[in-house]
């Protein structure tokens, strides 16, 4: 009887060691669980904290840039001088985008003359050769197709 009263006393020892150590576990896995969710939301917190001051400053220098070309193009249009090449086009062209096209043996040239007034012309030409080369000029100079698209757009 009694040995069976020590084997219910140790069972009952082991059982509550056995509670106190899950015990353990679940307060240590809400533990981490709660500083896991506490240095994410510090991360969160933090990043937000840094998008901020990284748009802030890229809004101040976009906003310098935007300045600094709108002094910059201010300054060109009025110092706007047309050369003789540009007064010759802008006598000889309507305002305007005018585009004309010429087949020559081995190769198709495409000319837009753009005048904004005010002998401000450019003559634009694209020369496609027939065995696939392309060539972009802007006033008898060659240039870039980005160039060519983008200044031939009235």
């Amino acid at each position: 009887r009694m040995r069976k009263e020590s084997e219910e006393q140790r069972l009952a020892e082991v059982k509550a060691r056995e509670a106190s150590y899950k015990d353990k576990l679940e307060f240590e896995k809400k533990a981490k669980d709660l500083a896991k969710t506490m240095v994410e939301s510090d991360r969160e917190a933090y990043e937000q904290e840094v998008r901020a001051k990284m748009e802030k400053e890229f809004a101040e220098k976009r906003a310098a840039v935007l300045d600094e070309k709108a002094k910059r193009d201010a300054a060109s249009a009025s110092d706007f001088k047309p050369t003789k090449y540009q007064m010759d086009l802008a006598g000889k062209y309507p305002d305007g985008v005018t585009e004309e096209l010429e087949n020559l043996p081995n190769r198709e040239v495409k000319r837009i003359i753009v005048n904004r007034g005010g002998g401000n012309v450019n003559l634009y030409s694209r020369v496609q050769w027939n065995w696939g080369g392309v060539y972009y000029f802007k006033n008898e100079q060659s240039t870039s197709k980005q160039t060519f698209d983008n200044e031939t757009k009235w």
